[in-house]
């Protein structure tokens, strides 16, 4: 898809001369090259083939279908690690209740 600048049509440029107008500033039109595309791309690996210059991605399946098995891990390994980084917080979090609790009934056996 490639951003073309949005065209008004008739009864969005009355609204846009009264003032009551939030469009969209760009339209999106196929580009006519095809992309594959697998989310999220913020693994650190490729997730996105896509026809260029050079090359067309029909002649790239082979690598795409490889590259889905990298994301799939690369995701699968995130996941464990968010999972392991969330049950340690729960950890540290009940050592601190249970610290407290023991703190308080410190200070109220010594009090007593």
């Amino acid at each position: 898809m490639k951003a073309i600048p949005h065209v008004m049509t008739p009864d969005e440029k009355r609204r846009a001369e009264r003032g009551h107008y939030w469009g969209p500033q760009v339209d999106y039109v196929p580009s006519g090259n095809l992309t594959l595309l697998k989310e999220p791309s913020s693994l650190g690996v490729r997730a996105q083939w896509a026809d260029g210059k050079l090359q067309r991605v029909e002649d790239r399946l082979n690598s795409f279908i490889a590259g889905l098995f990298v994301v799939a891990e690369a995701a699968k390994k995130r996941r464990e690690e968010q999972e392991r980084w969330q049950r340690e917080w729960q950890e540290q979090q009940l050592r601190r209740m249970e610290e407290a609790s023991f703190d308080a009934k410190k200070r109220n056996v010594s009090s007593g």
